[in-house]
């Protein structure tokens, strides 16, 4: 190594051979600082929206977060998948992980990219959508994060409002099968339920739920069977019968259903980024099992509370992200 440049050999030495020790060292270095274990380089990372909608923008600004917190030199790109030309501009550049959000990009995502990870998140359920095969580290190039909230942890949430619960009604069909099947193997329930193959069988299916043998309702998330006119009949329905309902957002408790959970969407963002950067920091994706979100909230309509009858303690009322009146 030549540690002083002037060295009387060094000086002797002819120019090209001289202009070659440089570019060698150069070259060592540039290596070094690449591939070294711990050292940072810039990586490419583009984020897919499905909507251009505020909690997106949480998600997106979580992932942001994420990065920030592990002082990550990715370029981040923001792409809207109903833009024109989305996935030209895409494939125009070389990225090491496509994050689509939402389940539109997601499956648009995971068909056009065989050759680079994808993490997703945002999707309610990707194995009922055919993004992944199942929850399961076994997906090839994709993983990511799910909006699925286990059925012990809606029940938990349930169970704070209605202490000692132990009927739970449920109408399932399609996509929510796998929940009915989940909370059919909890102990300590009984599950009253009814199969639904279409919107308009709701008002018939819901005769059979009453407050004597229902001791709340779970109102899950299927396009199968709930559009704004089966919505709007099964929370009237549960008021009018006094049946505690939980419902999956906190718009809809605005709207009239007693209980519903409430995504942290930063947070989810941050779990996302968590799992983009353990992707690029080589860990593959084949590795990654679907995650279901870390945190979760409730937000309470007290208004219903009263109409159905239910007294419910200040505590839990004090521990709602959100309440309405």
């Amino acid at each position: 190594m030549i540690k002083n440049r002037d060295n009387s050999a060094y000086k002797k030495m002819p120019a090209v051979v001289r202009f070659s020790c440089k570019k060698t060292i150069l070259t060592l270095l540039a290596g070094y600082w690449l591939f070294s274990p711990g050292l940072a380089y810039p990586r490419n990372v583009a984020v897919v929206s499905s909507r251009k909608v505020p909690y997106f923008a949480d998600a997106v600004n979580g992932i942001k977060k994420a990065f920030d917190a592990d002082k990550n030199s990715a370029v981040i790109d923001i792409f809207y998948s109903e833009d024109r030309g989305c996935l030209a501009q895409l494939k125009a550049k070389k990225y090491d992980v496509i994050c689509p959000l939402g389940v539109g990009a997601a499956k648009e995502i995971a068909g056009e990219f065989k050759d680079v990870a994808v993490v997703f998140s945002l999707v309610v359920d990707p194995v009922w959508a055919k993004i992944v095969p199942s929850m399961q580290p076994s997906a090839g190039n994709i993983c990511g994060v799910s909006l699925l909230v286990q059925a012990q942890v809606q029940v938990a949430i349930i169970r704070k409002i209605v202490p000692g619960l132990r009927k739970v009604g449920i109408i399932y069909e399609g996509m929510s099968r796998s929940f009915y099947d989940e909370l059919n193997s909890l102990d300590g329930l009984t599950i009253k339920a009814q199969e639904v193959p279409e919107p308009t069988k709701v008002p018939s299916a819901m005769v059979s739920f009453t407050s004597d043998n229902t001791g709340a309702f779970i109102l899950v998330l299927d396009s199968d069977i709930y559009n704004k006119d089966s919505l709007a009949y099964v929370l009237n329905y549960t008021v009018t019968n006094k049946i505690p309902t939980m419902v999956f957002s906190s718009n809809m408790v605005k709207a009239g259903a007693l209980l519903g959970f409430v995504y942290d969407y930063t947070d989810l963002g941050v779990q996302t980024g968590e799992m983009i950067l353990d992707v690029l920091k080589g860990k593959s994706p084949a590795q990654i099992p679907i995650a279901v979100p870390r945190k979760l909230g409730y937000a309470l309509n007290l208004k219903v509370a009263e109409a159905i009858g239910l007294n419910i303690s200040g505590d839990v009322v004090k521990s709602a992200v959100e309440t309405y009146r």
